[in-house]
């Protein structure tokens, strides 16, 4: 009788503990328990065209650039899940810094510019413009963007042009609209961007992320730390900003 009760006792703490250890540390999930926290969150399959952009732009502006992974096709996705991990730590650290400047009202113009420029796949607005059976066209554009378009100047001396809009393709100077395929794949609909040989390639990108996209990433870090606790940083903000993020290049 004691077993009866012991056994389900025991597999119900197992339970419980796995549960909290896949909450508290996501990386120790295996795939299968993954993909049931993206579909928790609503990153199911694309059922549409129209489903794959509205949901590949929700993982974007979540900064979820696993569930992001999953609305993309074609050699353009095996760059992102390259570089995903980097580009997602990176776009993080950017919106803790906003958000330490928010709280300690904290405003220039140039530093916002210059989060704006370093974020790595920014949130876009979409329209489908053909559309077939198996094969859909949409434009994917940035117009809502368009005060932060220009790059600061400090930018220029701070940055790694190539860590600038990193997964954008034809990211730099930011392309006011991209002409994109959604296309029926592996049981669902997905993005398929262009790679194209322009001012830079996306390969080169995913480069710059492995090899330098943590230094950023701690130096904004860095950043939002000083902001929080430092008065005499925040009065010189926008300096001590540029003055930071080019230590890191």
């Amino acid at each position: 009788m004691r077993a009866t009760f012991v056994i389900p006792a025991v597999l119900a703490g197992v339970f419980l503990l796995l549960s909290l250890t896949y909450i508290i540390f996501p990386s120790s999930r295996p795939a299968f328990v993954q993909g049931l926290f993206l579909r928790s969150k609503g990153f199911t399959p694309a059922t549409s065209a129209e489903d794959a952009l509205v949901k590949l732009n929700k993982a974007i502006r979540a900064r979820n650039y696993e569930a992001a992974e999953l609305y993309l096709a074609g050699e353009y996705a095996e760059y992102f899940a390259r570089g995903r991990k980097r580009a997602e730590e990176l776009a993080q650290a950017i919106d803790k810094v906003e958000e330490s400047m928010a709280a300690h009202g904290v405003f220039s113009r140039q530093v916002t510019r210059m989060l704006y420029w370093m974020d790595p796949l920014p949130p876009f607005r979409h329209a489908i413009t053909r559309e077939e059976e198996d094969d859909v066209i949409a434009v994917l554009n940035w117009e809502e963007d368009a005060d932060k378009a220009n790059i600061p100047e400090p930018a220029t001396h701070a940055v790694n042009p190539l860590l600038l809009h990193a997964l954008l393709v034809s990211g730099r100077p930011l392309p006011r609209e991209i002409a994109v395929r959604v296309v029926p794949d592996g049981g669902g609909w997905k993005v398929v961007f262009p790679v194209e040989d322009d001012e830079r390639h996306v390969r080169d990108c995913v480069e710059a992320l492995e090899a330098r996209g943590a230094t950023y990433r701690n130096a904004l870090h860095a950043i939002r730390e000083r902001i929080r606790l430092d008065p005499v940083f925040r009065q010189h903000a926008e300096r001590n900003f540029f003055d930071d993020v080019a230590g890191a290049r």
